[in-house]
């Protein structure tokens, strides 16, 4: 079973994780589908702050019922700057990296202690020396300055 969705509300997340984990589903995998966010009004206005395109979840009915431990708390910081640390492109779209954060969040069973505000959200990616382009609608790797100096324009 495949569910097509995408929010900023956790809530929502767990909602589904846990009642397919509930019914013995496995999520199998988790892949964001990020399109042309041009088509979004609501994303030209909002620009960084609004999420568009899918995430895609996949669950396989195993049978099994795991019980799922709940951790106290969830360093988002350290988990955006991990999953900052190891991208290769110098591009990532926002939902990318959001969908990645809840999906480490249920790995860890930590989700009930996820809490993503919009704006620290982005403070974070920012504080990790990426900014938005707002042309393109995705983060961009900040490159030093010694290395800006033989881009092309």
């Amino acid at each position: 079973m495949s569910v097509v969705f995408q929010h900023w509300n956790i809530d929502y997340f767990k909602a589904i994780l846990s009642a397919a984990a509930d019914e013995g589903a496995e999520l199998k995998a988790a892949i964001s589908q990020v399109g042309d966010p041009i088509w979004s009004m609501h994303k030209k206005k909002n620009k960084e702050s609004v999420l568009a395109g899918e995430l895609i979840l996949t669950f396989y009915k195993s049978g099994l019922r795991p019980k799922i431990k709940t951790k106290e708390s969830f360093d988002m910081a350290e988990t955006l700057d991990a999953i900052l640390s190891s991208n290769a492109s110098r591009e990532l779209y926002g939902e990318y990296l959001f969908n990645r954060l809840v999906i480490e969040a249920w790995k860890n069973s930590a989700i009930d202690s996820l809490n993503v505000d919009r704006t620290e959200f982005i403070d974070l990616i920012e504080r990790n020396g990426w900014r938005y382009d707002t042309g393109n609608h995705y983060w961009i790797k900040a490159r030093p300055a010694a290395l800006a100096l033989f881009d092309s324009e």
